[in-house]
């Protein structure tokens, strides 16, 4: 039983260690930009056309407020019709270019 014991724990060390190398933790600042992963079957900004070619990614957003430990509010479009508190595996840093203008 205890070898039993010993051979789960040692699968389950290699096994978070082994994510734990994968994985990176992600903070943002208030004032940072930061784009929404969108799921173009299910979201709320349709794609017009075929959904395999749509953008994975909406934004670039302002960081209004940190909730939490790992969710951040954003400062949204009024015609975008989500809750404006987003947990910090849907966000991506986006590394923001004054040239740069999207036109909602």
């Amino acid at each position: 039983m205890r070898k039993v014991c010993s051979n789960l724990k040692d699968a389950e060390d290699r096994q978070k260690n082994f994510v734990d190398q994968k994985s990176s933790l992600r903070e943002f600042q208030i004032g940072d930009h930061v784009c929404v992963r969108v799921w173009p079957k299910k979201s709320i900004l349709q794609w017009v056309g075929c959904t395999k070619l749509a953008p994975r990614f909406c934004g670039p957003f302002h960081v209004l407020a940190q909730v939490g430990l790992v969710a951040y509010q954003l400062a949204l479009p009024s015609h975008i019709r989500v809750h404006n508190v987003f947990h910090v595996s849907v966000l991506k840093r986006y590394v923001y270019d004054p040239k740069h203008l999207i036109n909602w």
